[in-house]
């Protein structure tokens, strides 16, 4: 459903066609006020100190004429947490739910050329061997991945559709004979998280493999759930009951193919990503939910380059970003700022959250609960949300060991993240400087979002 809002207040905002029912938008509200209680109820904690040159940065960008805090400390287990409820708040924060439309409409044409190159018959009539059948969907910050499943379901429907021997069409499947049998949730740095009792060849008989790669091994344990439910085996000829049916294995096919291996990798993207780089099969390369934004462009080209070095075009390759657009005859200005400063302040408490978390791992003493608020602006120039912390009265921040690092001015201002909008120029402008190329583009009619797949140049 798509949402316009008509006015130009942001906290007065009323939105035509809610995306949620009301009872569903009541549940989430009261979610989220729970969880931001929860927040400041928290007590401080200590958490593994920051490395040297690690503390050397922040500390230099503390006392920076424009002082910023990275967005990397938004993420402790309280900010996952709190994110997650950003999420769930749709009809204020519009991005997920605008992103999730589109996977849903567009799910099967996105998928469609791995799936093909996924799903290839060998020229005798049985199912092509791991080394040119598979498809590997590595997705950067990949969190807990509830709106991959889309995509992921496209490319199992496509590779067992096309599988002649196939006998249970997805969706009726069973992940064997016992709820969460054989599923290994430990984060081992590239475990294999597929069912594993005996029955196939492991990894290399997997029509998908998919390799989520986030810094939050609590995220990944989520994922990895959620995923469950798309593992078991398909094949020829299995008799009776389908997967883990009890029923004879046809002559023809004596062995099984997963549907799905989840292969989670811990850690940042930069440094787990080449790990993927020459794993078999055709690669789609995901970085969804706009995680993009907040970058800038020397950032977005290093990470785009990063994954460029990793695609190879023999094997049909292919990057799928999803981004929020700016501001547009449909997209008022307004409708961005409500999605940043919601009513519950679950967002308010996600960003203050961070100076909780440097107060953990750097030994200062920030006020995150009464000396700071949450301050998001749209500007127009840059199409972005800019994120800052603001002081409330005057802030004397000390280090580790007691001295005053810095003391900051009513007013003064900290900036912890930007979250650029980008158009369909924009995204071609930076495929372009990365050396690759716009093959073909997703939005809604509305244009709040955008999805766009990039190629090696040559590939289509």
């Amino acid at each position: 459903m798509c949402v316009h809002y008509l006015c130009k207040d942001p906290k007065k905002l009323a939105p035509m066609d809610f995306p949620q029912s009301s009872l569903v938008v009541a549940e989430a509200e009261a979610g989220a006020r729970a969880a931001v209680r929860r927040w400041r109820g928290l007590p401080e904690y200590t958490a593994m100190p920051l490395a040297p040159e690690h503390l050397a940065q922040l500390t230099a960008a503390l006392l920076a004429p424009r002082p910023r805090i990275s967005q990397v400390y938004l993420y402790d287990a309280a900010g996952c947490e709190l994110y997650e409820w950003i999420t769930r708040l749709e009809h204020e924060y519009y991005l997920t739910a605008k992103e999730t439309e589109l996977l849903e409409e567009h799910a099967a044409d996105i998928a469609q050329p791995l799936a093909s190159a996924g799903a290839e018959a060998a020229s005798d009539g049985a199912w092509a061997a791991p080394s040119n059948g598979r498809v590997v969907v590595v997705e950067l910050g990949a969190g807990t991945g509830r709106k991959t499943l889309l995509l992921l379901s496209a490319l199992l429907r496509h590779a067992t559709h096309r599988m002649k021997d196939a006998v249970e069409p997805l969706g009726a499947h069973r992940v064997g004979d016992r709820a969460g049998d054989g599923i290994d949730h430990g984060m081992d740095h590239g475990m294999d998280h597929g069912m594993d009792d005996g029955i196939g060849d492991g990894v290399g008989d997997s029509l998908i493999t998919y390799a989520p790669i986030d810094v939050s091994a609590e995220s990944l344990e989520i994922n990895a759930r959620a995923c469950a439910p798309l593992l078991g085996y398909v094949g020829g000829g299995v008799g009776g009951g389908g997967v883990g049916g009890g029923g004879g294995v046809d002559s023809r096919a004596a062995r099984l193919t997963r549907r799905l291996t989840h292969r989670p990798l811990l850690g940042d993207f930069g440094a787990r990503l080449p790990e993927t780089r020459e794993w078999m099969g055709s690669h789609l390369y995901l970085y969804l939910g706009s995680s993009l934004g907040n970058f800038d462009d020397e950032e977005g080209l290093s990470l785009f380059r990063q994954v460029r070095a990793c695609m190879r075009p023999r094997r049909g390759d292919r990057f799928i970003v999803g981004v929020d657009a700016p501001h547009s005859e449909t997209k008022p200005v307004c409708a961005i700022e409500r999605a940043y400063n919601d009513g519950c302040g679950i967002t308010a408490a996600f960003t203050l959250n961070a100076l909780r978390h440097l107060n953990a791992i750097a030994g200062t003493d920030f006020d995150w609960r009464e000396g700071w608020r949450h301050v998001a602006e749209y500007s127009r120039e840059s199409e972005s949300i800019v994120t800052h912390v603001q002081a409330v009265g005057a802030q004397r921040v000390r280090s580790r060991d007691g001295q005053i690092l810095r003391v900051f001015a009513p007013g003064e201002r900290i900036f912890m993240e930007q979250s650029r909008k980008f158009s369909l120029e924009a995204m071609q402008r930076l495929a372009a400087g990365a050396g690759l190329e716009l093959a073909r583009h997703w939005t809604n009619r509305d244009k709040y979002h955008l999805i766009v797949e990039l190629v090696l140049p040559g590939t289509v």
